[in-house]
């Protein structure tokens, strides 16, 4: 499954999980999102752009400031991902 891929599968998973778990409190932008986290801007954003062209994530407004947020399809994944990882995903 593309789910499991994304968040499970590859090397960049746990930093994707990470990102969501964030989103799922409230929209935030990839400065926001690295800070708390503290990844590299870089590596957010390039967390984003594949979780946004998967269809877990959406963007809010333009430009430098814009805000991510999580997707229906994310919701619609969510308790599958919980089960593959033990719980996890708060």
């Amino acid at each position: 499954k593309l789910a499991w891929w994304l968040f499970v599968g590859t090397r960049g998973g746990n930093a994707r999980l990470r990102i969501c778990t964030l989103l799922r409190e409230k929209p935030l932008n990839a400065n926001q999102l690295s800070n708390s986290l503290n990844l590299n801007y870089r590596t957010v954003k390039h967390h984003l752009e594949t979780l946004t062209k998967n269809g877990f994530v959406a963007e809010i407004g333009t430009g430098y400031g814009k805000a991510y947020t999580l997707t229906e399809e994310f919701d619609r994944i969510s308790g599958y991902l919980e089960e593959e990882l033990g719980g996890k995903l708060k």
